[in-house]
């Protein structure tokens, strides 16, 4: 995209000699022009027209003449706008022991003006925010520059390290004769209106293009794999992506948040075409729109495949580094839960990341964040502990669950719910002597609050009694402290006071305790209204 660097100085100069200093792994090569040439160090000038011819011992006995040239671009390393060039280049393989058959068997020129070759080319400073590897080549995309917004770049196919920057084709297509575009030649891709590159992700035989204005799907032709004279582009969806790291690759599907919501492309179960469909829509769309754009723009996402759980983090607002709101998308049951970081600002989060494989996930360690310890340093934090302070040493949002209004499908009738039966997770680990008993190490504490009729203030009278239902209902004397009662669910009977049309339910948690719910079950019973 730069098409030639304009220079300082003259232009096409005859070179009248040449010669060089042998460092040992380089060579500084001192030209002498026919007059100044007006490039000073640091500056650029090109070569043209430049050939030698010296002599090399293969084995002992046989010689071979070989030919060089000192043509292309140099860059000046010492002297001044004068009639010496001196530049520096590595020593070329099979140099060494040169005689020479004819040194100055063609000076050629010294242009130090570097003009552009193409007047009407773009010399460009930004680069590409988006690379991936795809069908064995290196795809670039996401130029700032509005001319190459739209633009994607693949390489020739990657054998080598040498072909990664390669996007063009090997035989040059002015040749009258050689100017046949293959399948392993590298190229451009132009789709019009994707307004910018946020990413782009690998998945089976397709690239996806995360664009601002939607995705786009690069895929082979009709041999179904992708080359340079065969490949589709089709559209997938117009809701775009507006955060580069907002994108995820879930086994076979890639997730990827955007202004809209948050989008999960996966194969359809009928057609095996990707296809892209809302996972917020009818879950937590309502919290998606209240959350500024500035914060969707800079959302991270981290996924954790032991367990199948996302983890969407954004801060505050577009500026602040720190992050403190974490959703998270249970993929096994499809659930949503959102965990609050309530650091203060001398020990903000500034991002995670999940480990591969080096730890078990149960033991919550393959989530790793990154937070600010101090003014200089950094440290690291997981959920793997048992205390309940983070890592600023103080304890955090206590966790709660509110439910949907429950009405069984009938808005007319009132209802009562007596009984509530809630089902808990053991958590004691054990007991420690207390006097003349024992008391349970590691206890839970979860507390129930019931709201009627769609009730949001205590005024109306519609919002029950906050009450425990964490209660160890049988009375179990260990005989060792490592002893447990044997019962590892807690199931307790609720009573709930009062009646209405719609029952919602809050579950709270409590300082220094856990609260691991299983399950709920509702007991209703229908009132009949009088006429």
């Amino acid at each position: 995209f730069g098409y030639g660097i304009t220079g300082a100085g003259s232009g096409n100069i005859a070179i009248t000699t040449w010669s060089f200093v042998d460092n040992g792994s380089d060579w500084d090569v001192t030209l002498t022009t026919a007059s100044n040439h007006g490039v000073s160090v640091g500056e650029s000038a090109t070569i043209s027209g430049n050939s030698f011819v010296y002599e090399v011992t293969l084995v002992p006995g046989e010689t071979e003449s070989l030919e060089g040239s000192w043509d292309g671009v140099q860059v000046a390393i010492t002297g001044t706008a004068t009639t010496s060039y001196v530049f520096n280049v590595t020593q070329p393989s099979r140099y060494d022991g040169t005689s020479w058959i004819d040194q100055y068997q063609s000076l050629g020129s010294l242009d130090g003006t570097l003009s552009i070759t193409r007047s009407t080319g773009t010399a460009h400073t930004d680069s590409f925010s988006a690379i991936e590897f795809h069908a064995g080549r290196v795809f670039y995309g996401g130029m700032k520059n509005q001319e190459f917004s739209d633009t994607i770049l693949f390489s020739q196919i990657a054998d080598g390290v040498e072909k990664f920057g390669r996007c063009h084709q090997d035989a040059d297509p002015t040749d009258e004769e050689f100017n046949a575009l293959t399948s392993a030649d590298g190229g451009t891709i132009i789709i019009p209106g994707m307004s910018g590159v946020m990413n782009m992700i690998s998945t089976r035989t397709s690239l996806l293009v995360m664009a601002r204005e939607g995705v786009w799907e690069i895929s082979g032709g009709q041999r179904g794999v992708f080359t340079a004279d065969g490949y589709s582009v089709r559209k997938l969806t117009d809701s775009g992506c507006s955060a580069p790291l907002g994108v995820q690759r879930i086994e076979d599907s890639v997730v990827y948040t955007g202004p809209n919501g948050i989008y999960i492309i996966a194969p359809n179960q009928f057609t095996g075409q990707l296809e892209a469909t809302s996972a917020t829509e009818k879950t937590i769309q309502t919290l998606w729109n209240e959350i500024p754009t500035a914060q969707q723009e800079r959302m991270q996402i981290m996924y954790d495949p032991a367990i199948r759980r996302l983890h969407f983090l954004y801060g505050p607002d577009g500026t602040t580094v720190g992050i403190t709101v974490m959703l998270v998308f249970d993929a096994r049951i499809g659930a949503w839960t959102k965990y609050t970081f309530d650091a203060p600002a001398d020990n903000e989060l500034l991002t995670g990341f999940v480990l591969a494989d080096a730890v078990d996930s149960s033991n919550n360690q393959r989530l790793k964040f990154i937070y600010k310890a101090s003014s200089t340093t950094v440290n690291f934090a997981d959920f793997d502990q048992t205390s309940f302070n983070d890592w600023d040493g103080t304890n955090g949002p206590l966790p709660y669950i509110v439910t949907g209004h429950d009405n069984l499908g009938d808005w007319q009738s009132r209802r009562q719910a007596p009984v509530i039966t809630v089902m808990s997770k053991r958590t004691e680990t054990g007991y420690t002597a207390s006097g003349n008993g024992w008391s349970g190490d590691n206890e839970s504490s979860t507390l129930m609050t019931a709201y009627w009729d769609w009730t949001d203030d205590a005024v109306s009278g519609k919002i029950g009694a906050q009450q425990q239902v964490y209660r160890q209902v049988r009375q179990f004397v260990p005989s060792g402290a490592s002893d447990v009662n044997g019962y590892p669910v807690v199931v307790t009977r609720n009573k709930v006071r009062g009646r209405g049309r719609a029952l919602q339910l809050r579950f709270d948690g409590a300082t220094d305790k856990d609260s691991h719910i299983l399950g709920f079950s509702t007991n209703y019973k229908v009132v009949q209204e009088k006429t």
